[in-house]
């Protein structure tokens, strides 16, 4: 049940200021990186936005760059380029090879995917979002009909018009057996703030690097970490195995949804973000050790570097050719990695 984004570009007036606000049912195709009406997502699903060049987790230009908690073939960070993809996509891992970095026995072959009703989409509008075509762009690099229920607009723990961690029970509801969620989150927080439980909250997109030093902001971001670290928790025992989370580009400065700059709270909270992903695999095997699961990270910001055509006009949001660049980066990783691969790939053990 693929949803589209039916709100009209009007509507994102309303929704000023926080990458995961837009959306309801009406806006499932918003992205979150679009405040208006699906604000940027630029806080990643446990902090605010993408990295810069300081950033953990960017590899070098036009490269992907991605980690795994634990991942199976993941090369160290800041290690060899990994499989690259089309457009100049390529990914790295940075969550090493041994499931023993992150507190459990040497890794098994992961399950095979079986059906497809075993992956889904959640997120904000980086994944679901009138401006571009990531739903359809990942079901083309994968083979794959994946069910889309991210929403543009929503948040990770806090701001936005609602929040990320429900769709996934909403997900469970039709697709019992979930093995692998794709998804984003975090940047409507930062985007379109609750300015109520943080007065502060609106100087967060308008203060670039200036913008983490201000007590509100690394409040939010901690609050969407820990809505992550929880969601993570709660995939694992609902037996999700693997998690691939991607975290936004830096996006265009002066604009009407992402504010002055928003940059600086993605580089403050891309390498927050990371190390939640990269420690999920210990924390929930540390809980039981039959239901842990492995997140593999993947940042966008090598993806878009350089590439300001892979924008949408005046806009946070990528158009058409940047979620295809996604989606490229995106399933490389996967790839690389073994995630919801068939069995006839030879990496993962069938079920």
């Amino acid at each position: 049940m693929t949803s589209t984004n039916s709100l009209a570009w009007p509507a994102l007036t309303l929704l000023l200021g926080t990458l995961s606000a837009c959306g309801g049912n009406d806006s499932r195709g918003a992205n979150l990186a679009q405040a208006g009406a699906g604000g940027a997502d630029t806080s990643g699903s446990g902090g605010a936005g993408t990295s810069g060049s300081s950033g953990a987790g960017a590899s070098g230009s036009g490269g992907a760059s991605t980690s795994g908690s634990g991942g199976l073939t993941g090369a160290s960070t800041g290690g060899s380029t990994g499989e690259s993809g089309t457009g100049g996509a390529s990914t790295s891992g940075s969550g090493g090879a041994s499931s023993s970095d992150a507190g459990g026995p040497p890794p098994q072959k992961p399950p095979c995917l079986s059906d497809a009703s075993q992956i889904v989409l959640i997120g904000d509008s980086y994944i679901n979002w009138i401006s571009h075509t990531f739903p359809t762009d990942i079901n083309a690099a994968s083979g794959l009909t994946i069910e889309d229920f991210a929403i543009g607009g929503y948040s990770m723990g806090s701001g936005g018009i609602g929040l990320i961690p429900p769709q996934f029970d909403t997900a469970l509801k039709t697709h019992p057996d979930i093995r692998v969620v794709i998804m984003d989150g975090g940047g409507n927080d930062i985007l379109v703030p609750d300015t109520v439980q943080f007065p502060q909250g609106g100087q967060c997109k308008m203060m670039g690097a200036q913008s983490p030093s201000i007590p509100d902001c690394q409040k939010i971001v901690q609050k969407a970490l820990d809505a992550g670290r929880q969601l993570f928790l709660h995939m694992a025992d609902s037996g999700v195995k693997d998690a691939l989370f991607f975290f936004y580009p830096h996006v265009p400065l002066n604009t009407l949804v992402g504010g002055t700059d928003p940059n600086g709270m993605l580089d403050y909270a891309l390498p927050l973000i990371q190390a939640e992903c990269d420690s999920a695999y210990a924390q929930s095997y540390a809980i039981d050790p039959n239901k842990a699961i492995r997140c593999h990270f993947v940042s966008l910001v090598p993806v878009f570097e350089g590439h300001p055509e892979y924008f949408a006009p005046t806009d946070i949001h990528p158009n058409s050719t940047g979620s295809k660049a996604m989606a490229t980066a995106i399933w490389a990783k996967m790839k690389q990695d073994c995630i919801a691969q068939p069995a006839s790939s030879g990496c993962c053990e069938p079920q």
